[in-house]
């Protein structure tokens, strides 16, 4: 389990995002997706995140066969 830095339930997506940037055990590259994400128009950002969902659930189900 991932113990929490600072707050224990972010609400604000701001807040959550905050704390998962200043997580040590995140993975940087979740916290570059969330930097990125950030300054993205959120639609391209949620159509972004629909297609990696579809290719890595394709890839993971691959990878359990």
């Amino acid at each position: 389990m991932i113990p929490e830095p600072s707050k224990k339930y972010p609400l604000k997506s701001d807040e959550q995002i905050a704390w998962i940037l200043a997580h040590p055990a995140m993975s940087p590259w979740l916290k570059q997706a969330l930097r990125t994400a950030r300054e993205r128009d959120p639609n391209a950002v949620l159509n972004d995140l629909e297609v990696l969902r579809h290719v890595m659930n394709s890839k993971i189900s691959d990878c359990m066969r």
